[in-house]
Order: structure tokens, then sequence, then C-alpha cells
């Protein structure tokens, strides 16, 4: 998410005001190149067991005000800062997520998230469902182990997105990245994007909702502004589709769909496993 506070909500766009189906992107080069990262590491991360699970030196480098310092965590947790982040559109975003999960259904939420979301997409499962978190940070798998203690049906796992290490036996109905793509460097983009697809039994479903290319001028140059300053890996929103990430033989497993939000700056991505045999 971008660290900002928005104009008065009276800039805000009501409900799902732009809303379309787009095909390919034009590329856009950033008009300037401007990153600021965090070097100091505030939080020790706990021994692992495998070099896969050890915490990506992006992180440490981009996010560990966000993500890896326990003292912010109150506050960034917050619902209330979640939506001002989305600009408003916190209900919508995370309310697309839980229409999609019936009671029963087997969940995975690829990256750890303030807010409500997760504890909305545990419920959502029911105790005959399961929900599966993973992050590859351990104090937000900490903090969400907290955030689920309520939830029998919850798990969360310290694990890397790019490589789940799911076991054979487990495959989802509904698979979902939220607002994490921009964060990942662009290897982790493309490998990301293949595990999340092969998690899926036929017919499974995954959802994508990160950034994407304003049409509105001001608001395209402020996330511009915000991908340079403090977002470094951003700017790959602008040029690709989501089926254009992962592994094409995979991706062509898929039905896609896409639309748009807020003056297109928020895209939501359905991807559904076609019926057949994985």
């Amino acid at each position: 998410m971008m660290p900002f506070i928005p104009p008065p909500h009276s800039l805000r766009l009501l409900g799902s005001a732009v809303s379309q189906t787009s095909s390919f992107l034009s590329p856009v080069q950033p008009t300037f190149f401007c990153r600021r990262h965090f070097h100091r590491t505030l939080e020790t991360d706990k021994p692992v067991s495998s070099p896969l699970l050890e915490t990506p030196k992006y992180m440490r480098e981009v996010y560990t005000f966000w993500y890896r310092t326990e003292k912010n965590f109150s506050f960034l947790d917050k619902e209330s800062v979640v939506n001002t982040l989305l600009w408003g559109h916190a209900d919508l975003l995370e309310g697309t997520v839980v229409s999609l999960i019936k009671p029963g259904d087997r969940v995975l939420q690829t990256g750890a998230t303030y807010g409500e979301l997760t504890s909305k997409s545990a419920k959502s499962v029911g105790q005959a469902g399961l929900f599966d978190c993973i992050d590859i940070t351990p104090i937000q798998v900490d903090l969400h182990n907290k955030k689920l203690k309520g939830f029998p049906q919850a798990r969360v796992r310290v694990a890397n997105v790019v490589n789940p290490q799911l076991p054979n036996e487990e495959q989802y109905d509904l698979t979902y990245s939220f607002m994490l793509f921009h964060e990942l460097p662009t290897e982790y983009k493309s490998k990301a994007a293949t595990a999340i697809l092969e998690s899926l039994k036929p017919q499974g479903k995954a959802l994508f909702i990160d950034y994407h290319r304003p049409s509105f001028f001001p608001l395209r140059a402020y996330l511009t502004t915000i991908f340079a300053v403090f977002e470094p890996f951003g700017f790959e929103m602008y040029k690709k589709n989501f089926w254009e990430f992962g592994d094409e033989k995979i991706s062509s497993e898929f039905n896609w769909t896409k639309r748009t939000i807020f003056f297109d700056m928020f895209q939501i991505v359905e991807a559904t496993r076609k019926q057949g045999p994985k």
C-alpha cells in the first residue's frame, strides 16, 4: 500500500465509478527515478530453516518501516488507515474478495494484509472450510496468528509466495493477492503469479487486486511519484496485465476477466481455471 494521506473524500468516486474490461496496456515510462530505500533494520528476523524462507533483501531495504517494525502495527492495522491508503475504497475492494468466498471453501491469501480483510476471509469460509495465509516475514505471521486466534479454520505460516511449498493435497477454490504485486520485484512477480495459478483446483479462481495506470492525469502523476519515491517495483503495473506475469502455458489454462475502478487506479482481475485435470 502507499504511504500517503489523500485529499478530502470529496474527490472520491462513489461506488464502482469506472468499470471496464481492459485488454493490453500501453507501456508507460516513468518520468523520473528518485527512489528512497529504508536501510535501517528495526526488527530482527527469527532464524529460518531454509534459504527460501529468509526475509528477502528487497523487504529489508524497502519495506522495513511498513512490515517489519512492530511499533507501527497498531496504527497501520486500523481499518480506517487502510481505507485512507486505498482512497476510500477498502470496502469495495475487500468486499470483492469476500464475495467470491463460499462456506466450506479452501482459500489461500498470499501475503499478510493490514486491516480487516484477513479476518473477514477467515470468517467467510466457515468452520467447514479452510483459510490459509502465508507471508515471508515472521513478525507479520505472528501478528496474523493473533488476529485469527478465534478462527480454528485458519492457518498462518511463514512461506514465500514465489514457492509456497504447498503439500500435494493442498488445492484451493480461491487464491488471492491483495495489493501485493506492486511491491514485488520483476522476477518475484513472474514466479508468484505462476505459483498462485498452480495452487488452484479445476474451476478454482485466482483474484488479483492491485494498482493500475490511472486514466486521470493528476492521479497518474501522483501514483508515479509514489512509485518513484516509495514503491520502486510498482512501475511494471503500468506495463503488463496479470496474465502476462506468469508462465504462458499455465496462464492459458485460465479464463481471464479484468475491470478497473476509480479512474482506473485500481484493477480487479479474476482468473478461473478451466474444467479438466490439473
